[in-house]
């Protein structure tokens, strides 16, 4: 399947560089989301042009890395963020998130990337 992740310039370049990155953050307070450590989005449910819009904010957006990646490593979850599109302050929507707890670039490999702020 393929996915992508909106990350920091220091996880791009430790997964560039062959580390296993590990996060085993219960995400789940406030009960906003069930996703536990790092999360993608399938390309096939959104873009990322269009997740951006809702994860704006709350992401580290520094670089946008789309990956294929076997979909037996992920864990299927959800989360909630406020409707781009809202008509009302509160609305929200309930996008599918893909979770794992640690991933490398052997096993999530990489298509492509976007920096999104200038390289350091």
């Amino acid at each position: 399947m393929t996915v992508f992740r909106y990350m920091s310039l220091e996880e791009f370049n430790l997964l560039k560089s062959g580390k296993t990155l590990e996060n085993h953050t219960n995400h789940s307070k406030g009960h906003k989301t069930s996703s536990r450590g790092f999360c993608f989005f399938d390309e096939d449910d959104c873009s990322p042009v269009y997740a951006f819009e809702f994860l704006e904010g709350i992401i580290s957006n520094e670089v946008c890395v789309r990956f294929e990646v076997d979909k037996k490593l992920l864990t299927e979850s959800w989360g909630i963020y406020a409707d781009p599109c809202y008509e009302n302050w509160f609305d929200s929507i309930t996008m599918t998130e893909w979770c794992c707890e640690s991933y490398n670039n052997k096993d999530f490999r990489i298509l492509d990337y976007k920096y999104l702020r200038e390289e350091e």
